[in-house]
């Protein structure tokens, strides 16, 4: 039985909670989750139903020594399908990215247990629609385990923006 809709990418938003906590601990990087905005509708004083106000940004927007991160959160088991990512933030992602800052999506391929780093840039002249966490990997788009963290998005952001 798989997570219910609403749970669906929570570990992964947990892990990526505790790497952040550890970078801005550090004083590398201050990044926070972008909430989507919900509308509550109330019935005798009870929420009754919520739905999406409006279409959500991207999930996380921050500073990583002096540089705008931008970035999504996706997971799978198998590949990766670009059209995941909706065009609003795909064209958030690439304006970001234009503009001098880091953007990018990242993926969790949890069956091959790895973590990728796709640069917003590389997405727009993918000529695939998928990517499998070996097309990834060969890509150099890995992102490894670090010291105090089990992904190190600091190594992903230094190959796109050595500091």
């Amino acid at each position: 039985m798989g997570l219910p809709h609403a749970n669906r990418g929570r570990s992964l938003e947990e892990l990526v909670a505790l790497v952040l906590a550890v970078y801005e601990e550090k004083g590398v990087a201050v990044v926070r989750r972008v909430p989507d905005p919900w509308k509550v509708v109330r019935r005798d004083g009870r929420a009754a139903v919520a739905f999406p106000v409006k279409k959500g940004l991207v999930d996380y927007l921050g500073v990583w020594r002096g540089i705008g991160v931008a970035f999504d959160c996706k997971e799978t088991g198998g590949r990766f399908e670009l059209g995941k990512v909706p065009q609003h933030q795909f064209d958030f992602l690439l304006a970001w990215e234009s503009c001098g800052g880091l953007a990018g999506v990242l993926v969790w391929f949890w069956r091959a247990g790895l973590f990728a780093w796709v640069p917003a840039g590389e997405c727009a002249v993918i000529e695939r629609r998928s990517l499998s966490a070996g097309e990834c990997a060969a890509r150099g788009w890995v992102v490894p385990a670090g010291t105090g963290v089990p992904v190190d998005l600091e190594v992903a952001w230094r190959r796109v923006r050595p500091c």
